[in-house]
């Protein structure tokens, strides 16, 4: 199969979108050929099978020459393949519509946000497959909608990259709202005021005006608790260094509402850590281990679970989260229900 993949960026060392350069070199392992198309270009190590094309951003092209150069490889490159891969932004769809109905070639739009807009709702029009992590993940019903799971390379984030630090905790994500990171830091000073030795490590940069002002407001609250030694800010960094940063933790938080499974936890699953998440939507997917996982919203009560876990370290539990990401979410997977997805097409 050749396949045309559109996407953001196709850089290694982005904190954000440096996995996606592990999701092409799976679709190469299995396609004859891939052309990417993004919108900036950074460092990356592909197969040869893989061909990777510029709209100019890391140049600092304005938006209309990175339109016409868009154009220009959807017209040379969309004839050409057999498939095409829109990743999470359907503007791309919208923009290369005219050739891309021109070439008649099946197109899945990948999409897992809780944000709809007019974008996605023309973008689920023009598509022929919607592509999605899990249940909810999509913001809307539509039965284009097919549930894919997560992609997370189990052969990077694994047991073996890294030792656990005792009385390490880590929470991996944007400094949000969204990501309701008070929670955990009042949990942390609960335990610190048990006597608890623990470090809570932040690992996300806020990107929004309204991120920052958050973050202002987290290290006034993380002051008044005394908390300054206690939780630390570690900033973004290259997604190739994540899995050491993810393994050696004790403990992995994440205090993100109920809706789309996140990404970083399932990360830490793999890299077989105990989790403590508020997400009530893990619960199908830890399975007889949800009670020790999930935790209310309650800063209290994520403390306990997180003293349970420290308490009692059960490396058969770490086996078992490995386990449910290898079956259910790992990039492997992935690729091959995205491809398999493209063949009720062929003619």
């Amino acid at each position: 199969m050749r396949l045309l993949v559109v996407t953001q960026a196709v850089d290694a060392d982005s904190s954000t979108l440096g996995f996606f350069v592990e999701w092409l070199r799976e679709f190469a392992r299995r396609c004859e050929e891939v052309v990417v198309i993004g919108l900036a270009v950074g460092r990356h190590d592909l197969p040869s099978n893989v061909r990777v094309l510029s709209m100019g951003k890391e140049k600092g092209a304005g938006k209309l020459t990175r339109l016409f150069a868009y154009w220009k490889h959807l017209r040379a490159a969309s004839a050409k393949v057999d498939g095409v891969f829109i990743h999470m932004c359907p503007e791309y769809l919208i923009a290369g519509w005219p050739f891309l109905a021109a070439a008649r070639k099946p197109i899945m739009l990948w999409y897992a946000h809780r944000q709809s807009n007019w974008r996605v709702r023309m973008g689920e029009r023009m598509a022929d497959v919607v592509g999605t992590i899990s249940e909810g993940s999509f913001p809307f019903a539509s039965p284009k909608v097919r549930v894919m799971g997560h992609g997370i390379p189990t052969e990077r984030f694994a047991p073996e990259t890294a030792a656990p630090v005792p009385g390490r905790l880590v929470a991996v994500g944007r400094i949000s709202a969204i990501k309701r990171l008070e929670l955990l830091v009042d949990a942390v000073g609960v335990l610190r005021r048990g006597g608890r030795d623990v470090r809570l490590e932040l690992w996300g940069e806020p990107i929004m005006a309204d991120d920052r002002s958050y973050k202002e407001d987290l290290v006034r609250r993380i002051e008044a608790q005394g908390l300054s030694s206690a939780v630390v800010f570690r900033g973004s960094a290259a997604y190739g260094k994540m899995p050491e940063a993810v393994a050696s933790a004790s403990v992995a938080l994440n205090a993100a509402p109920t809706g789309a499974l996140d990404k970083a936890v399932l990360e830490a699953m793999a890299c077989g850590r105990p989790v403590v998440a508020t997400n009530r939507n893990f619960a199908g997917v830890l399975g007889a281990d949800a009670d020790r996982c999930l935790a209310s919203d309650d800063p209290t009560d994520i403390a306990a679970k997180i003293e349970a876990h420290l308490d009692r370290p059960d490396a058969a539990l770490g086996a078992r989260l490995r386990d449910i990401v290898e079956r259910g979410h790992s990039l492997k997977r992935l690729a091959g229900r995205i491809l398999s997805s493209y063949e009720r097409f062929r003619p």
